[in-house]
């Protein structure tokens, strides 16, 4: 169920208001980047909230915020394991 939030805009400064929804769907999977020097970096991103944000951006379309957490490990080459 959606609800009304109001959040401190972190580059203003200033209080904004918008709407929690509800996430119905998700599919975060593990991103996997392989560097030039061999070094493997994988990444994965979870989103715990996102909110409509009642303002616009300058052209008139909607904003959202999103509440997340990133994870990463950083594996050189010589220690890379099969995975």
């Amino acid at each position: 169920m959606s609800y009304r939030k109001t959040i401190i805009n972190q580059q203003t400064g200033k209080e904004e208001t918008g709407t929690v929804l509800d996430i119905i769907e998700s599919s975060e999977p593990i991103i996997r980047l392989k560097l030039e020097n061999g070094t493997l970096v994988r990444i994965k991103q979870s989103i715990f909230e996102v909110i409509l944000m009642d303002q616009k951006n300058d052209k008139g379309q909607d904003m959202y915020n999103f509440e997340c957490n990133m994870a990463t490990k950083i594996i050189k080459a010589g220690d890379i394991e099969d995975d």
